[in-house]
Protein backbone atom coordinates (compact mmCIF):
# COMPACT_ATOMS: atom_id res chain seq x y z
CA UNK A 1 0.00 0.00 0.00
CA UNK A 2 1.18 3.55 -0.64
CA UNK A 3 1.16 5.88 2.30
CA UNK A 4 -0.41 8.74 0.34
CA UNK A 5 -3.42 7.14 -1.29
CA UNK A 6 -3.86 3.75 0.33
CA UNK A 7 -3.74 2.14 -3.12
CA UNK A 8 -1.81 -0.98 -3.97
CA UNK A 9 1.26 -0.26 -6.06
CA UNK A 10 1.09 -1.93 -9.46
CA UNK A 11 3.56 -4.72 -10.03
CA UNK A 12 6.02 -4.64 -12.89
CA UNK A 13 4.03 -7.39 -14.63
CA UNK A 14 0.81 -5.35 -14.32
CA UNK A 15 2.49 -2.22 -15.70
CA UNK A 16 3.88 -4.23 -18.58
CA UNK A 17 0.47 -5.74 -19.34
CA UNK A 18 -1.23 -2.34 -19.26
CA UNK A 19 1.35 -0.81 -21.59
CA UNK A 20 0.95 -3.70 -24.03
CA UNK A 21 -2.83 -3.28 -23.88
CA UNK A 22 -2.53 0.41 -24.76
CA UNK A 23 -0.19 -0.39 -27.64
CA UNK A 24 -2.45 -3.10 -29.04
CA UNK A 25 -5.55 -0.91 -28.78
CA UNK A 26 -3.72 1.98 -30.45
CA UNK A 27 -2.46 -0.31 -33.22
CA UNK A 28 -5.94 -1.69 -33.96
CA UNK A 29 -7.40 1.83 -33.92
CA UNK A 30 -4.65 3.27 -36.16
CA UNK A 31 -4.90 0.47 -38.74
CA UNK A 32 -8.68 0.77 -38.83
CA UNK A 33 -8.60 4.56 -39.30
CA UNK A 34 -5.42 5.03 -41.37
CA UNK A 35 -4.65 1.69 -43.02
CA UNK A 36 -1.55 -0.49 -42.83
CA UNK A 37 0.91 1.86 -44.54
CA UNK A 38 0.08 4.94 -42.45
CA UNK A 39 -0.15 3.13 -39.11
CA UNK A 40 3.46 4.00 -38.26
CA UNK A 41 5.10 3.25 -34.94
CA UNK A 42 5.24 6.99 -34.19
CA UNK A 43 1.47 7.30 -34.79
CA UNK A 44 0.78 4.25 -32.64
CA UNK A 45 3.00 5.58 -29.85
CA UNK A 46 1.23 8.93 -29.98
CA UNK A 47 -2.16 7.29 -29.58
CA UNK A 48 -0.97 4.94 -26.83
CA UNK A 49 0.96 7.57 -24.90
CA UNK A 50 4.09 5.40 -25.03
CA UNK A 51 7.58 6.35 -26.22
CA UNK A 52 9.19 4.64 -29.21
CA UNK A 53 11.72 3.12 -26.83
CA UNK A 54 8.87 1.85 -24.68
CA UNK A 55 7.21 0.26 -27.71
CA UNK A 56 10.35 -1.57 -28.78
CA UNK A 57 10.94 -2.89 -25.27
CA UNK A 58 7.70 -4.83 -25.69
CA UNK A 59 7.74 -5.51 -29.44
CA UNK A 60 11.15 -5.66 -31.16
CA UNK A 61 9.82 -4.66 -34.60
CA UNK A 62 6.78 -3.03 -36.17
CA UNK A 63 5.87 -6.38 -37.72
CA UNK A 64 5.95 -8.04 -34.28
CA UNK A 65 3.52 -5.40 -32.99
CA UNK A 66 1.20 -5.84 -35.97
CA UNK A 67 1.16 -9.62 -35.56
CA UNK A 68 0.39 -9.21 -31.85
CA UNK A 69 -2.52 -6.92 -32.77
CA UNK A 70 -3.84 -9.47 -35.27
CA UNK A 71 -3.61 -12.20 -32.62
CA UNK A 72 -5.51 -9.99 -30.19
CA UNK A 73 -8.27 -9.41 -32.77
CA UNK A 74 -8.50 -13.18 -33.34
CA UNK A 75 -8.90 -13.77 -29.60
CA UNK A 76 -11.61 -11.12 -29.30
CA UNK A 77 -13.57 -12.46 -32.27
CA UNK A 78 -13.48 -16.05 -30.99
CA UNK A 79 -14.58 -14.94 -27.51
CA UNK A 80 -17.50 -13.00 -29.00
CA UNK A 81 -18.59 -16.03 -31.00
CA UNK A 82 -18.48 -18.31 -27.94
CA UNK A 83 -20.48 -15.75 -25.93
CA UNK A 84 -23.08 -15.30 -28.68
CA UNK A 85 -23.53 -19.07 -29.02
CA UNK A 86 -23.90 -19.51 -25.27
CA UNK A 87 -26.81 -17.04 -25.28
CA UNK A 88 -28.79 -18.74 -28.07
CA UNK A 89 -32.30 -19.57 -26.81
CA UNK A 90 -32.57 -22.73 -28.94
CA UNK A 91 -30.05 -25.55 -29.19
CA UNK A 92 -29.66 -28.03 -32.01
CA UNK A 93 -29.08 -27.69 -35.73
CA UNK A 94 -31.60 -26.05 -38.02
CA UNK A 95 -31.48 -23.77 -41.02
CA UNK A 96 -32.19 -20.89 -38.62
CA UNK A 97 -29.29 -21.73 -36.29
CA UNK A 98 -26.94 -22.09 -39.27
CA UNK A 99 -28.08 -18.72 -40.56
CA UNK A 100 -27.35 -17.25 -37.12
CA UNK A 101 -23.77 -18.54 -37.28
CA UNK A 102 -23.30 -17.20 -40.81
CA UNK A 103 -24.65 -13.77 -39.88
CA UNK A 104 -22.28 -13.64 -36.95
CA UNK A 105 -19.39 -14.51 -39.27
CA UNK A 106 -20.43 -11.80 -41.74
CA UNK A 107 -20.78 -9.15 -39.06
CA UNK A 108 -17.47 -10.16 -37.46
CA UNK A 109 -15.70 -9.82 -40.82
CA UNK A 110 -17.22 -6.35 -41.22
CA UNK A 111 -16.40 -5.15 -37.72
CA UNK A 112 -13.94 -2.33 -37.20
CA UNK A 113 -11.39 -4.49 -35.43
CA UNK A 114 -11.34 -7.06 -38.24
CA UNK A 115 -9.95 -4.32 -40.51
CA UNK A 116 -6.59 -5.29 -38.99
CA UNK A 117 -6.83 -8.66 -40.72
CA UNK A 118 -8.03 -7.13 -44.00
CA UNK A 119 -5.10 -4.72 -44.08
CA UNK A 120 -2.43 -7.22 -43.08
CA UNK A 121 -3.59 -9.94 -45.47
CA UNK A 122 -3.53 -7.54 -48.42
CA UNK A 123 -0.20 -5.96 -47.41
CA UNK A 124 1.45 -9.36 -46.92
CA UNK A 125 1.06 -10.19 -50.62
CA UNK A 126 4.03 -7.95 -51.42
CA UNK A 127 5.83 -8.02 -48.06
CA UNK A 128 7.69 -11.28 -47.49
CA UNK A 129 8.60 -10.46 -43.88
CA UNK A 130 5.01 -9.71 -42.97
CA UNK A 131 3.75 -12.74 -44.91
CA UNK A 132 6.16 -15.09 -43.15
CA UNK A 133 5.11 -13.80 -39.73
CA UNK A 134 1.38 -13.68 -40.52
CA UNK A 135 0.99 -17.10 -42.15
CA UNK A 136 1.26 -19.28 -39.01
CA UNK A 137 -1.21 -17.03 -37.17
CA UNK A 138 -3.58 -17.06 -40.15
CA UNK A 139 -3.53 -20.86 -40.26
CA UNK A 140 -4.05 -21.05 -36.48
CA UNK A 141 -6.95 -18.56 -36.56
CA UNK A 142 -8.76 -20.35 -39.38
CA UNK A 143 -8.35 -23.68 -37.56
CA UNK A 144 -9.70 -22.16 -34.33
CA UNK A 145 -12.75 -20.78 -36.14
CA UNK A 146 -13.48 -24.16 -37.71
CA UNK A 147 -13.10 -25.99 -34.40
CA UNK A 148 -15.38 -23.46 -32.64
CA UNK A 149 -18.08 -24.17 -35.22
CA UNK A 150 -17.62 -27.94 -34.85
CA UNK A 151 -18.03 -27.65 -31.05
CA UNK A 152 -21.02 -25.34 -31.38
CA UNK A 153 -22.95 -27.66 -33.71
CA UNK A 154 -22.00 -30.75 -31.71
CA UNK A 155 -22.64 -33.13 -34.61
CA UNK A 156 -21.38 -36.70 -35.03
CA UNK A 157 -17.66 -36.92 -35.76
CA UNK A 158 -18.14 -38.18 -39.33
CA UNK A 159 -19.59 -34.76 -40.31
CA UNK A 160 -16.70 -32.71 -38.86
CA UNK A 161 -14.76 -32.37 -42.12
CA UNK A 162 -17.82 -31.04 -43.93
CA UNK A 163 -18.51 -28.56 -41.14
CA UNK A 164 -14.87 -27.39 -41.15
CA UNK A 165 -14.94 -26.92 -44.93
CA UNK A 166 -18.20 -24.96 -44.79
CA UNK A 167 -16.90 -22.74 -41.99
CA UNK A 168 -13.71 -22.00 -43.94
CA UNK A 169 -15.71 -21.22 -47.07
CA UNK A 170 -17.99 -18.85 -45.14
CA UNK A 171 -15.04 -16.96 -43.64
CA UNK A 172 -13.43 -16.58 -47.07
CA UNK A 173 -16.70 -15.38 -48.59
CA UNK A 174 -17.47 -12.82 -45.93
CA UNK A 175 -13.88 -11.62 -45.66
CA UNK A 176 -13.90 -10.84 -49.37
CA UNK A 177 -17.35 -9.27 -49.08
CA UNK A 178 -16.17 -7.09 -46.17
CA UNK A 179 -13.20 -5.80 -48.17
CA UNK A 180 -15.52 -5.05 -51.10
CA UNK A 181 -18.03 -3.34 -48.80
CA UNK A 182 -15.31 -0.96 -47.58
CA UNK A 183 -15.08 0.59 -51.05
CA UNK A 184 -18.64 0.00 -52.27
CA UNK A 185 -20.93 1.69 -49.70
CA UNK A 186 -24.12 0.16 -51.03
CA UNK A 187 -22.85 -3.30 -50.03
CA UNK A 188 -24.17 -2.86 -46.50
CA UNK A 189 -25.11 -5.65 -44.16
CA UNK A 190 -28.80 -5.46 -45.03
CA UNK A 191 -28.28 -5.89 -48.78
CA UNK A 192 -30.38 -8.68 -50.36
CA UNK A 193 -27.27 -10.23 -51.94
CA UNK A 194 -25.60 -10.71 -48.56
CA UNK A 195 -28.75 -12.30 -47.12
CA UNK A 196 -29.00 -14.58 -50.15
CA UNK A 197 -25.44 -15.77 -49.53
CA UNK A 198 -26.38 -16.68 -45.97
CA UNK A 199 -29.59 -18.46 -46.97
CA UNK A 200 -27.89 -20.44 -49.74
CA UNK A 201 -25.00 -21.62 -47.57
CA UNK A 202 -27.27 -22.48 -44.62
CA UNK A 203 -29.66 -24.45 -46.82
CA UNK A 204 -26.80 -26.30 -48.54
CA UNK A 205 -25.16 -27.16 -45.21
CA UNK A 206 -28.44 -28.37 -43.72
CA UNK A 207 -29.12 -30.51 -46.77
CA UNK A 208 -25.67 -32.09 -46.75
CA UNK A 209 -25.75 -32.73 -43.00
CA UNK A 210 -29.20 -34.32 -43.32
CA UNK A 211 -27.87 -36.60 -46.06
CA UNK A 212 -24.95 -37.68 -43.88
CA UNK A 213 -27.27 -38.35 -40.96
CA UNK A 214 -25.64 -35.64 -38.86
CA UNK A 215 -28.75 -33.69 -37.85
CA UNK A 216 -30.03 -34.33 -34.39
CA UNK A 217 -33.23 -33.06 -32.83
CA UNK A 218 -33.14 -29.79 -30.92
CA UNK A 219 -33.44 -30.01 -27.12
Amino acid sequence: MTALHGQRRRTQAERRQQTQRRLLDATIEAINELGYARASTSEICRRAGVSQGGLFRHYPTRVALLIAAAADVSRQQLERFELAVSQLPVRGVSVESLEFGLRFCRDACRSDIDAVWHELLIASRCDSELRGALLPLHIEYRAAVRESVVRWLGLPAHTDDLVRAAAGMAVDLFLGEAISASVVPESDRSSPESEHHIQLIAAAMFGMLSKLGGIRRSD
